[in-house]
């Protein structure tokens, strides 16, 4: 596994009570990202997927949500920590769980090497975990993402990021440097939310992620603001050749 042990650690310290914790730090907004992105990603592919991977599914929650949106399509959720599979693997055969979710296969593995054939995927996801992907790396993650998906594919990263306006900007800033790790530490420890909340604010401007999609051969669509800023959609489709 190619990914940092440090990332590796925090979030299986965090496994437990990581979408309790999700929800919590954004008022319950994480859930209605989740649920546009997927809407975003069926109307840039145009049709009910068939194969779909969601990269650092963590516990599970969008894969599961996949099960139910796209019932018909072969569904797998990815993630580099095993105790958060270990949580995605209880939840989807937990007694109340929908029947849809027991199709769902899970399997550890890094953005920067995807376990998937080339051309084999319709929509490929990562929510909330692309700014964990080291920087030099997040350049062959993106040609990872171009290899799997068909053509007229779409790859979609959900992640959380900053308000465009200076004001509100340097606010969030100060409640996510102090604030999540603060109320975090209530219910978990507290250090790995200092790694995230610092990760946020280091994260690149969207323009620049946009470009980074746009340098492998995606046709990357202006990133979408969601709820102010707090949270940024980007969407790319891979070319269909002209005969």
């Amino acid at each position: 596994m190619n990914e940092k042990p440090h990332t590796v650690e925090i979030f299986t310290e965090v496994a437990p009570k990581y979408e309790f914790l999700n929800s919590l730090m954004t008022a319950g907004m994480d859930r209605k990202w989740r649920s546009t992105m997927l809407q975003m990603a069926e109307s840039a592919l145009g049709k009910k997927p068939y194969a779909v991977l969601d990269l650092a599914t963590g516990t599970g929650d969008i894969a599961r949500m996949m099960a139910l949106r796209w019932p018909q399509a072969t569904i797998t959720g990815s993630d580099p920590t095993k105790a958060m599979l270990d949580v995605a693997r209880a939840k989807a055969i937990a007694p109340k769980a929908y029947p849809s979710y027991r199709k769902i296969t899970w399997i550890e593995g890094i953005a920067e090497k995807i376990t998937a054939e080339k051309e084999s995927l319709d929509i490929l996801t990562i929510a909330f975990g692309f700014r964990n992907v080291e920087e030099k790396k997040r350049d062959k993650a993106v040609e990872e993402a171009f290899r799997v998906l068909r053509p007229g594919g779409v790859f979609v990263i959900l992640e959380l990021g900053l308000p465009k306006e200076a004001p509100w900007r340097k606010i969030y800033k100060t409640l996510l440097t102090y604030g999540m790790p603060t109320i975090a530490g209530l219910f978990s420890p507290k250090e790995p939310y200092k790694y995230l909340a610092q990760s946020i604010v280091d994260f690149p401007m969207p323009e620049n992620i946009k470009r980074l999609l746009s340098k492998h051969g995606f046709l990357a669509f202006a990133p979408r603001s969601l709820s102010g800023g707090m949270c940024w959609l980007y969407i790319a489709k891979k070319p269909i050749p002209q005969e």
